[in-house]
């Protein structure tokens, strides 16, 4: 038995623009609360998470990439087969003007019991989504030198 999380929420910015930064795994510590990558955004490919502030002592978290969809998902597999996976998955649909996200967390039920029980789980990775969510949109967010849309400016002198 699993706890699956899922989070929503948009960003004003195109998909291309939120897939290269969640793929730049070289960036993630300029953009991402609580982590920084080490590796390469291939599938297949074995990934480090090294968090800002461990818990438990553990700082260094390795993952494998079990799911790569150029443009579309991006997902992440932690842990060994004895004792059962926990999976990170980043979901990108065109929204609007912009880009819909969704994060979407699996842990098993009883790494869930064993760090802190599943409603203090639930309430501790919506709250994370959200940081990651709302550092994300900050990165992204035109500036204003950056244009919002891609106008052409021919016929202008």
């Amino acid at each position: 038995m699993t706890i699956v999380v899922e989070h929503h929420c948009n960003i004003d910015a195109t998909p291309e623009a939120v897939w290269r930064s969640l793929t730049d795994f070289s960036h993630w510590a300029d953009w991402h609360p609580h982590r920084r990558l080490v590796g390469e955004a291939k599938l297949h490919a074995r990934v480090v998470h090294i968090l800002r502030q461990p818990s438990a002592g553990r700082r260094r978290t390795p993952s494998t990439i079990d799911g790569l969809e150029e443009g579309r998902c991006l997902s992440f597999r932690f842990g060994r087969r004895w004792y059962g996976y926990s999976f990170e998955r980043f979901r990108l649909e065109p929204w609007k003007s912009g880009t819909r996200l969704t994060q979407v967390t699996q842990t098993p039920l009883w790494l869930v019991k064993l760090q802190r029980g599943p409603n203090e789980h639930e309430a501790a990775v919506r709250s994370a989504c959200e940081q990651v969510a709302a550092a994300l949109s900050r990165r992204l967010k035109p500036g204003p030198d950056q244009p919002r849309s891609r106008m052409s400016h021919r016929g202008r002198l």
